[in-house]
């Protein structure tokens, strides 16, 4: 039987379903993360559209640290590359993590804001 390189059929719903939830999560993180005008009276409607996002990022997030630190096949070693790429991946998530929870609170802190005049 001849071996193919590249995406193994069996590996390919996996990605699939992994890159769909990414989507996802991007799609659900749209509007706090493009929006120039946001305002706290605006963030109100997209609370828990945001915070099922940030869980989502999590979730990939903590996928992606596990693959990366306890490969699933332990008998045959991880290539640099996989393991790099995977790196990469895992920083880019956890810096829109931080990203989009520094945001959160810097619009928490403006709604909270009043003008207190002495």
């Amino acid at each position: 039987m001849k071996q193919s390189q590249g995406i193994k059929k069996a590996r390919l719903p996996a990605i699939i379903i992994e890159l769909s939830a990414l989507a996802f999560s991007i799609w659900l993180l749209y509007p706090l993360i493009f929006s120039s005008a946001l305002s706290p009276a605006n963030a109100k409607s997209y609370f828990f559209r945001t915070i099922i996002g940030l869980l989502l990022l999590l979730i990939l997030f903590g996928k992606a640290v596990t693959d990366l630190f306890f490969p699933q096949g332990l008998s045959r070693q991880v290539s640099k590359l996989k393991s790099f790429l995977l790196l990469v991946y895992s920083l880019l998530l956890a810096s829109s993590i931080l990203y989009i929870a520094g945001k959160l609170i810097v619009l928490y802190f403006r709604s909270t804001q009043t003008d207190i005049n002495i």
